[in-house]
């Protein structure tokens, strides 16, 4: 079974049609607490378990670190541990619209002050066309096991 087609299948969409802050993160942006806050929300407020979370990120950012994927699987853990720690606000996939993640009273719709709407897909700028290749080909080739 390949990867990224399991992956796009749980998260509801293909990777085209995530938000480009996602998408940016998961293969161009070097790895900050930020990039692991935006990434492991995205990922875990649209349902993907944690290991294969941490295999895609692992997969997809060349500049993936140890310390990306120790403070990933951290908010992952904090977050299954339910209560309020760690509030985030994360893109539904399925929704089309951003949740707040482990809200006092569950998931809970977040409206943001500007009502710019969410830009998706890989850009059209040369690092987003590298990116937008190197999607094409793990999409293909790197399987689960």
């Amino acid at each position: 079974m390949l990867l990224i087609p399991i992956v796009e299948l749980i998260v509801g969409g293909p990777m085209t049609a995530w938000p480009r802050v996602v998408v940016h993160h998961l293969f161009l942006s070097p790895p900050t607490t930020f990039s692991a806050v935006q990434l492991a929300s995205f990922l875990y407020g649209n349902g993907l378990p944690r290991l294969l979370a941490l295999k895609l990120v692992m997969v997809c950012n060349p500049n993936a670190s140890d310390a990306l994927l120790d403070e990933i699987e951290a908010l992952y853990s904090a977050w299954a541990a339910g209560g309020y720690v760690r509030l985030s606000v994360y893109w539904d996939m399925r929704r089309q619209t951003y949740i707040w993640l482990n809200a006092p009273n569950g998931p809970a719709e977040y409206r943001p002050l500007c009502g710019t709407p969410v830009v998706t897909g890989f850009g059209d700028d040369w690092n987003s066309f590298i990116a937008l290749q190197r999607w094409k080909c793990l999409r293909q080739t790197v399987t689960l096991f």
